[in-house]
């Protein structure tokens, strides 16, 4: 049964909206989970809950169902105070699993569909560690041209990544995503790039198999 906690933050945006949760106990691992513009955290969980096993799952709700107002191509300034206050939460949910489940940055998954997607890779970005994975369906590090083409601020230590898009999608051009496969790759992840077409705007399968593979590597 899915509960909500409020965590306290001082930004008047994202903080005040509840953070969804599925917990095992017994987990050796925990999954983050960031939905789309318009998609809920309950929905994001729901999704999650059918397709993985032995992993606590935390799924923060945006205010509005909306991480960031303009589209994630635009300046970042033209985003805030709203993307600030995103990274942040994303920051706070992750020290929330750690605090209540005891478990280290290596046994948590980050997991993104479409603008949640983009805000993972943007926190990655700024606040490289090494993961259990970093799964990334449709999105790209937020930002115009010169803004997207700032390197990772540090080494993500061999975090196994997934990036994946429709070479066509609507929101996300594919040179975006390639771009930020560069990124993490020059600060030494371990990226998985996987071109769709005709695919559209939806979650991908190799996605869930991928974490799935990296999920049961852990129980091994």
């Amino acid at each position: 049964m899915p509960i909500s906690k409020y965590l306290t933050a001082a930004d008047p945006w994202h903080s005040r909206e509840p953070l969804w949760c599925e917990i095992d106990s017994a987990a050796q691992a925990a999954l983050v989970l960031l939905h789309g513009r318009g998609g809920g955290a309950k929905r994001m969980l729901e999704w999650a809950k059918d397709n993985f096993l032995g992993v606590s799952l935390y799924a923060p709700q945006a205010a509005d169902d909306t991480w960031y107002p303009q589209r994630f191509l635009q300046s970042t300034t033209l985003n805030q105070p709203y993307l600030d206050s995103a990274l942040e939460r994303v920051a706070a949910v992750i020290d929330y699993v750690q605090y209540e489940t005891e478990l280290s940055n290596s046994q948590i998954f980050l997991l993104g569909f479409s603008q949640g997607a983009c805000l993972a890779a943007e926190y990655c970005r700024r606040h490289p560690r090494r993961l259990a994975g970093l799964i990334l369906m449709s999105g790209g590090v937020i930002g115009n041209d010169y803004e997207a083409s700032e390197p990772v601020s540090g080494t993500l230590e061999r975090t196994p990544v997934y990036l994946g898009c429709d070479d066509n999608d609507p929101f996300i051009p594919f040179s975006r995503v390639e771009l930020t496969a560069e990124l993490y790759i020059a600060a030494d992840a371990s990226v998985a790039l996987a071109t769709y077409r005709n695919f559209g705007h939806r979650p991908h399968l190799d996605a869930v198999r991928f974490t799935q593979s990296l999920i049961a590597d852990m129980y091994s």
